[in-house]
């Protein structure tokens, strides 16, 4: 009995608050998207409105949605947990823009600091004739492109932080492998450029260190965002940019190490061949650049880059060496 009484309330006062705002059956249905039928069922009390009109008909009529009940405790119950997974949805909602918008700001960030970083090397190297011991080589095999890519991933999953680190060491890795790059080019016989070294061990040891600082600022609570969706991103994309990086880092220190190995052997084979060419002009006899002696890289085992760099020198060496005649020439 109860029930209908309500109901009665509830149909009563919707016609009531109808005819005050002077509206008709039909602009209702349209305001709330039903139709003219579900109206005056409810104005004739012949049906209730579900919650989430009841929440709607307070917006039109602009009351309170306990005006429209009455007594109907549980109805008010209803409509009182309903609010509150609208507000959580609403509050979820606004979140996920939040948190959109800083992603975005990360991603432009980023950009925006690569880009000018990129212009400031270009302006130095290219138009201001800032002797280039590095700056090419990069450019050369991505290293940059590679960077700025590390970078963006790192923002997009919400690494920002372990992306301006990975930034930092690229500039730091310029600049030192430039200064490396022109001191090794004067010390070396064959004026070997390794400046690209310390450039990747500047960007390899410093986003190292950012991912160490992150890990203890996550461990100790201090990075994080407000969706828990993220921050389980958060948890898992520093595992996968670790594992990136250490594969990345592992195929550099092989190829890196065959470098250094070939240039090794390359600066033996070109002495030696060298001081061989002075000894046979001095001796008087005929030019044999080709004729590598066997004993002298029974050191080095066959098809390593020490050998091949050592085979592809040695006539060089033998060269030069004939040419000038003297093995003190060598430097």
């Amino acid at each position: 009995m109860k029930g209908v009484i309500n109901a009665m309330l509830i149909g009563d006062t919707i016609k009531k608050l109808r005819k005050e705002k002077g509206m008709t059956q039909d602009e209702i249905a349209v305001a709330l998207d039903i139709s003219r039928q579900a109206v005056a069922k409810w104005e004739s009390n012949k049906s209730l409105p579900s919650t989430a009109n009841i929440m709607k008909l307070a917006e039109v009529f602009q009351v309170d949605f306990r005006e429209l009940l009455g007594d109907d405790d549980q109805k008010t119950e209803e409509l009182q947990s309903y609010m509150v997974r609208i507000i959580q949805m609403d509050e979820k909602q606004k979140q996920k823009q939040r948190m959109i918008v800083a992603l975005a700001k990360n991603f432009t960030v980023i950009a925006s600091l690569y880009l000018l970083l990129f212009g400031v090397c270009c302006v130095g190297f290219k138009l201001m004739g800032v002797p280039d011991y590095i700056w090419s080589w990069t450019m050369k095999y991505h290293v940059f492109l590679v960077a700025f890519i590390y970078s963006l991933v790192c923002s997009i999953l919400c690494r920002r932080r372990l992306g301006l680190y990975t930034l930092c060491g690229l500039v730091i890795g310029i600049v030192a492998g430039n200064i490396y790059g022109k001191i090794s080019v004067r010390n070396s016989i064959l004026h070997f450029n390794e400046g690209w070294l310390m450039l990747l061990i500047s960007i390899f040891l410093i986003t190292i260190i950012g991912m160490i600082v992150s890990f203890i600022r996550m461990r100790e609570g201090k990075e994080g965002t407000e969706l828990a969706v993220f921050n389980k991103v958060q948890k898992r994309s520093l595992a996968i940019l670790s594992c990136f990086l250490l594969i990345v880092l592992t195929v550099v220190v092989c190829l890196g190490n065959r470098k250094l190995k070939f240039n090794d052997g390359a600066v033996a084979g070109y002495q030696a061949g060298y001081e061989k060419g002075a000894d046979d002009k001095n001796n008087g006899l005929m030019e044999e650049s080709t004729q590598v002696n066997a004993d002298s890289i029974d050191k080095y085992d066959f098809g390593t880059p020490a050998f091949n760099g050592y085979m592809i020198y040695w006539p060089k060496g033998y060269k030069d060496g004939y040419k000038r005649g003297s093995s003190n020439d060598l430097q």
